[in-house]
Formats: structure tokens, sequence, C-alpha cells
């Protein structure tokens, strides 16, 4: 079998371009985003927001939320809304820069958190202990005081209160 000059120079020059082009590519990768924190209201979203990481120059983030991908974000936060009690936001970032064919940052920055479900049921426990507690004043008001519309009244008054603490607890209702 005869080596041709000529083949050993190809083969070396496609390697010399191989390494060429993974150390310029290594060079051009995004630093991993950092400062990964969040604000929660414990109820119904958490707000995930983070930082550029220092180096190379990120044009945008790939941000995964429970599985869910947005690619191509430029906005270094993310408003994870519409969460139910006892769920779960866990949020993936990582880094992009359009040079050349394009670099992701090699790690993603990522942490979750979940609703507590304790908030539900204290909110489930304070409507039942206030209903009951409506119910027998609304008893005693129907035995000692004849005119309904005093009834009514209370009644309505109260059924706005609680509909008021719904909304500014993230429960149902009209926003």
């Amino acid at each position: 079998m005869t080596i041709k000059l000529h083949n050993v120079i190809s083969v070396l020059t496609l390697l010399i371009l191989l390494v060429m082009s993974v150390t310029n590519a290594s060079a051009e990768i995004p630093a991993t985003p950092t400062s990964l924190a969040y604000i929660t209201n414990n109820l119904n979203y958490v707000n995930w927001s983070w930082i550029s990481g220092a180096g190379n120059i990120t044009n945008s983030y790939n941000v995964s939320v429970n599985s869910v991908w947005t690619n191509g974000s430029t906005a270094v936060f993310y408003n994870h809304t519409g969460l139910t009690y006892s769920s779960t936001s866990s949020i993936s970032v990582y880094a992009y820069n359009t040079t050349g064919l394009g670099n992701l940052s090699i790690v993603a920055v990522s942490d979750s958190y979940s609703i507590p479900s304790t908030v539900q049921s204290d909110l489930a426990n304070f409507i039942s202990i206030a209903t009951n507690f409506v119910t027998h004043i609304n008893n005693l008001l129907a035995i000692f005081l004849k005119p309904p519309l005093l009834y009514f009244t209370f009644l309505g008054i109260f059924i706005a209160l609680v509909g008021l603490i719904k909304r500014m607890m993230g429960g149902g209702g009209k926003k």
C-alpha cells in the first residue's frame, strides 16, 4: 500500500482546521448566566430573574420552565404565572450567542420553587370559619332582628369581604 503525500497533507489540513474550529468555537461560548433568583406570592406565580455571565457576549437565552422551552429570549427574567397550590416551577437558563454557527453555554443555571399547599388549606380554613361565623350571626340576626333588609345587608357585606380577601390572596374571582 502506497501513501501519497497529497493524501497525508489533505488529512493533516483537515485535522488542523478541525482543531482551529473547536478552539475558536470554545472561545466564543457564552458564560453561564448567574444570580438566578425569584419573587413569589406563594399562591399562583414565580417571577424568575438572572444576570448575564461574565465573558463572551450573550445575545439571547434559551429558557426551560417545567420542560417547556422558550429559545431566543433577550429578557433576563421569566414570569411563570397560572400556578396552583403545591405546583412547582422548575427553570433552566442557557446563554446563547450568534457568533459563527451559534454557541450555547455549556452549563445552565437552574432552580425550582414549589408553591406551598398550606396556603390553600389556610385560606380554606379561614373561609370555612368565617362562613360558620356569619351563619351563626345571621341566625342570631334572624331571631332578634326581624327586618330582612338588615339580614341580607350583613350577608352581602360578608360575601363581598370574602371575595375581596380571595382576590387579594390570588384565589379565584374577577381580577
